[in-house]
């Protein structure tokens, strides 16, 4: 338990990956048709979403597992939690940066995995 209390690096993964995760269910995308119609879609409804919700709760759960292991895991965990956690800021850096193209992907994969 003494273990638990102090290791904030691995509270501050966690708390990191549940901050993406909540940020999952807000609108990501508007559509706007040339009828000027607009249509918006949650990040959580698309393949893409769902994908990233995943990264996300394995970085939680990575996280927690920094904070709790004592032996040779640390490293595993970390390095896990590395990984989904820099795959969740590659695709927010490409949605801000390129949303025409974070949004045709994120179209295509829906469209492949209906």
């Amino acid at each position: 338990m003494e273990r638990l209390r102090q290791n904030p690096v691995g509270w501050g993964v966690s708390l990191g990956a549940i901050i993406a995760t909540v940020s999952l269910f807000f609108i990501w995308i508007e559509v706007v048709s040339a009828a000027g119609a607009s249509q918006r879609f949650r990040a959580i409804a698309s393949f893409t979403g769902q994908m990233l919700l995943s990264a996300a709760l394995i970085a939680a759960l990575a996280g927690a597992g920094i904070a709790a292991s004592t032996s040779g895991w640390r490293t595993v965990f970390a390095l896990l939690a590395l990984a989904m956690g820099s795959l969740l800021v590659a695709a927010a850096a490409w949605a801000v940066l390129d949303s025409a193209g974070f949004t045709k992907f994120a179209a295509d994969a829906q469209a492949l995995h209906p």
